[in-house]
């Protein structure tokens, strides 16, 4: 038994097309509606030369067009900062309220907001497999702010 590199179904091994997706072992891809019907391999290859074709003029054609793109886009810059917990497992708010300030003064506003928590396991005494610990979380705080270096243009 061998697995479908497309979809993961298990197929026998000497199967040439796998039967959930239509994924062809000889070609290494999904064959396009065009070549599935072809009557010859002959007519397949002219296809896939065909599809081949079209793929690389339109990739050249968008290759063309990306700096003219990308000069319009907006550029960005990101900051982080890290607020842990206080030993009471509490944010502090002037702390946050300070950053907060701070960026905004410097005209940062604040994109994202994600608060991980980070577990703390401690064994003070262990005799014969029982012991007796500590088991506490830190959050930890993480503000990413962005700024606008460039506006888009249009």
């Amino acid at each position: 038994m061998i697995t479908c590199p497309n979809c993961g179904e298990m197929v026998g091994n000497n199967v040439d097309t796998c039967f959930n997706c239509s994924y062809d072992f000889k070609l290494r891809r999904v064959p396009s509606r065009r070549e599935t019907y072809a009557q010859s391999e002959e007519e397949r290859q002219m296809i896939k030369e065909e599809e081949e074709e079209k793929f690389k003029s339109r990739l050249a054609e968008i290759n063309a067009q990306k700096p003219e793109t990308l000069l319009k886009n907006a550029y960005y810059e990101y900051r982080t900062e890290y607020l842990f917990d206080d030993a009471s497992g509490e944010l502090r708010k002037r702390d946050l309220d300070d950053v907060l300030g701070r960026y905004a003064a410097d005209g940062w506003r604040l994109h994202t907001m994600v608060v991980n928590e980070a577990g703390k396991n401690e064994t003070i005494v262990g005799v014969g497999g029982f012991s007796n610990g500590v088991n506490a979380t830190i959050d930890v705080t993480i503000l990413v702010f962005e700024r606008c270096i460039k506006p888009a243009e249009f």
